[in-house]
């Protein structure tokens, strides 16, 4: 008989569902009339405070004239705080969002008891991140700096060269060219004047001006 009694106080303890929080309040749109329509309450997977756990799930509750009620397991002592997720869905389409984070309560509360900005455990912001910030990312952009060639304009020809003494004259103009290996695809190593892998082109044009 003992261990009977036992047996059922262990068994009525597992099969205890956690407390609730009741919530209750009226809904109206911004002309007076009353809402018509489905709450939808989604929730991810948590532990309530007397360690029930609570897997993810959506439930729909009917709204009517107005009226809302629903019992939900506390979010706000949760083991990892969490809250709920509302979506008012009205005339085929969900007319506004709202999140709940759900104390316990022997009361029943109403939407301004429970209502918060954000979801629980949203990132909120913060200080923007530099360069600094990350280790070693300074280093490594510094080592990929290209550091462009200096380019010398060719000297024109003065009055006294044979050319312009001939009734003309001719400006050597220098243009680089950098073509990369056939075997190499990297676009940012392509242009690299430090690897070695390139050979550099001179062509001349020459530019015939008539004076």
């Amino acid at each position: 008989m003992r261990y009977a009694l036992i047996a059922v106080l262990l068994v009525g303890r597992c099969a205890a569902a956690p407390a609730l929080t009741t919530i209750q309040d009226t809904l109206y749109k911004a002309d007076g009339t009353r809402f018509d329509g489905v709450a939808q309450i989604a929730w991810k997977s948590f532990q309530a405070a007397d360690g029930s756990e609570v897997p993810q799930q959506t439930i729909n509750v009917q709204v009517t004239a107005g009226n809302l009620r629903v019992a939900l397991v506390p979010t706000k002592n949760a083991a990892r705080p969490t809250s709920y997720t509302v979506k008012f869905n009205s005339d085929g389409r969900t007319q506004f969002v709202e999140y709940w984070s759900v104390p316990p309560s022997p009361t029943t509360l109403r939407l301004r008891d429970v209502r918060v900005s954000q979801q629980a455990g949203a990132i909120e912001g913060g200080t923007p991140t530099t360069i600094l910030d990350v280790t070693g990312l300074r280093a490594e952009l510094d080592a990929r700096s290209i550091k462009a060639p200096a380019m010398s304009v060719p000297a024109q020809p003065s009055s006294t060269s044979p050319a312009r003494s001939m009734g003309r004259w001719e400006m050597p103009a220098t243009v680089f060219a950098s073509t990369a290996r056939p075997d190499h695809a990297d676009p940012e190593e392509d242009w690299s004047l430090s690897t070695g892998r390139h050979r550099r082109e001179r062509l001349t044009v020459l530019t015939r001006t008539s004076l």
